[in-house]
């Protein structure tokens, strides 16, 4: 009978293992059993509940009067923000867009002919020098007035070019015109200075005239009108005769007495 307990089923499992693999397996499973039970958080001690609960509302309390101290508080001056400077606008026409270049260009004189601004049509930029335009009459032979003063003095007119070197790009119109509108433009500014320069020309003729008048006045002699100095005055003209007031104004009006005499070639009293 004892021999049946011992080789029965049941008996085997509730054994002991018997091999070091399943005392391992077995250790393992113990492990991880108490690993699982110890893994619940304790209970907490009601007095250290009411510690924590009493240090968040001691916080709670600080954060609120900070809050309020802060919102008490003036607010300080923002920092000024300094003013963004603006890109520079290139003078420059985009290329592939002709159309752009041709119209007015306000404030763009011409250095190689001396045309005041505005340039009507295209105008050229020299993208070497600082500050030099070109007109589009003046652009294909590279006119420079500056320079052209220099080679005249120097016995050479005509040879007073801009630099070769030099390179140039056609300007941006401030007041895009179509051709035909800047042709007409143009011969309209024309006819404009012309008439100018010839009102121009005859005041300076006029001006020029007067002043010979003056100068061939200045140089003759003129006659005094009369000299009494030294004479009798009984021997005054009639027509030099001095003037006198009525009677009622005679004591209010102060009536010249003595003989006329001689300044600057005029009868003075």
């Amino acid at each position: 009978f004892v021999r049946a307990i011992l080789s029965s089923a049941a008996f085997q499992t509730m054994a002991p293992p018997a091999s070091d693999v399943d005392r391992a397996k077995l250790r393992e499973k113990l492990q991880a059993a108490t690993a699982k039970s110890g893994s619940h958080k304790a209970k907490k001690d009601p007095k250290s509940k009411a510690q924590e609960k009493a240090e968040a509302e001691a916080k709670a309390k600080e954060a609120k009067a900070n809050a309020a101290k802060a919102k008490a508080a003036p607010a300080a001056p923002a920092a000024p923000v300094a003013p963004v400077a603006p890109a520079a606008q290139s003078p420059f026409a985009m290329p592939g867009n002709p159309d752009s270049e041709i119209g007015l260009h306000l404030g763009v004189s011409c250095d190689g002919c001396g045309l005041a601004p505005p340039i009507v049509g295209r105008a050229f930029k020299c993208r070497t020098c600082p500050d030099f335009d070109l007109c589009e009459d003046c652009y294909p032979s590279r006119q420079d007035m500056q320079r052209e003063k220099v080679a005249a003095a120097a016995g050479m007119p005509g040879s007073g070019k801009h630099p070769a070197a030099h390179e140039f790009g056609a300007r941006s119109a401030g007041s895009i015109l179509t051709r035909a509108a800047a042709d007409a433009e143009k011969a309209a500014a024309k006819v404009a200075n012309a008439e100018a320069a010839a009102k121009e020309k005859l005041l300076e003729a006029q001006s020029q005239a007067r002043r010979d008048r003056e100068t061939s006045s200045a140089g003759a002699k003129r006659a005094p009108v009369v000299s009494f100095d030294g004479e009798d005055p009984e021997d005054i003209p009639a027509r030099l005769d001095p003037w006198k007031p009525c009677a009622f104004l005679a004591d209010q009006l102060l009536v010249p007495r003595g003989a006329p005499r001689v300044f600057g070639g005029y009868a003075v009293a």
